[in-house]
């Protein structure tokens, strides 16, 4: 299959927390939108990132869920392994979707998706015959010992800080978080809110539910790199993510590649830009 060829762009995503996610696919007049609860993780990467992963997979089999769409579905895989090796419990129906289009490839851990198309809904049947296994499948590193964490924004002010939603468009990536509800000395309601924004297209996206990412709690407790309750706003350096998306791509970025991740009490969100992002700060009364 040829990614890069491919007719169908991914246009919009959507995630809220508590809510699920919807992305949005476009092929000619054709609009799908392919919508999720309780995602585990999600990733998305630039399709030209990802010549390792088009190259295991041109010889499968994929699941065709409607006319002008594609999705491979696999067990086993190497993301898979990479959130076991983060998480206890782990669910045992967990698959990983993987969902290509020309522009960027969509993967997601959880369960079946929803395809809706202008006219009907409908769940997507997986052919068993079909289902891939692999560890080599985004094969993603945990050993984040070999990272330097620095924050960037100073977030004391914010006791408390919960992902509300990713949003992503032609134009760019928008993540809103939540500071806890207060009250003002009028006694009104409110709660502060940051909103980030990268303006450019971004390389990879990955959003993961915090409980699932123990190793990397356990690598900051124990090399006492910061104060899990007080931060949320970090610059990483000598990035496996980075590392990873290199081995995927089969070259080295030429220009100036930056790793942000940012830890809410919710949820972790990594992102791999050639830009900085724009932080505001928001104020919502209640």
């Amino acid at each position: 299959m040829k990614w890069l060829d491919n007719e169908v762009r991914f246009s919009a995503f959507k995630f809220e927390y508590g809510k699920g996610i919807l992305m949005t696919l476009i092929y000619e007049k054709n609009k799908f939108e392919i919508w999720a609860s309780l995602p585990y993780s999600i990733l998305y990467c630039a399709t030209q990132n990802r010549k390792r992963l088009i190259e295991i997979l041109e010889s499968k089999a994929s699941n065709k869920c409607k006319k002008d769409l594609s999705m491979y579905v696999g067990r086993n895989t190497g993301y898979i392994n990479w959130l076991i090796k983060e998480s206890y419990p782990f669910p045992d129906d967990i698959e990983h979707w993987i969902i290509p289009t020309s522009n960027y490839v969509l993967e997601y851990l959880g369960s079946s998706l929803d395809v809706i198309d202008p006219l009907n809904k409908s769940i997507i049947e997986v052919d068993i015959e079909k289902v891939i296994e692999g560890l080599e499948l985004t094969d993603m590193s945990w050993e984040y010992v070999k990272e330097e964490y620095k924050e960037f924004i100073d977030s004391k002010y914010l006791q408390e800080i919960s992902l509300e939603k990713v949003i992503y468009d032609e134009g760019g990536v928008s993540i809103l978080l939540n500071g806890e509800l207060r009250k003002n000395k009028h006694g009104k309601n409110y709660k502060d809110k940051i909103l980030i924004t990268f303006n450019d297209s971004i390389e990879a996206l990955r959003i993961t539910e915090t409980g699932r990412r123990l190793l990397l709690d356990v690598m900051f407790l124990n090399t006492k790199k910061y104060e899990p309750e007080r931060k949320c706003f970090f610059k990483v350096k000598n990035s496996e993510f980075i590392r990873w998306l290199e081995k995927e791509g089969r070259v080295k970025f030429k220009e100036n590649i930056f790793h942000y991740c940012f830890i809410t009490s919710n949820m972790i969100v990594d992102a791999i830009s050639r830009h900085s992002p724009k932080i505001e700060k928001l104020r919502e009364y209640k």
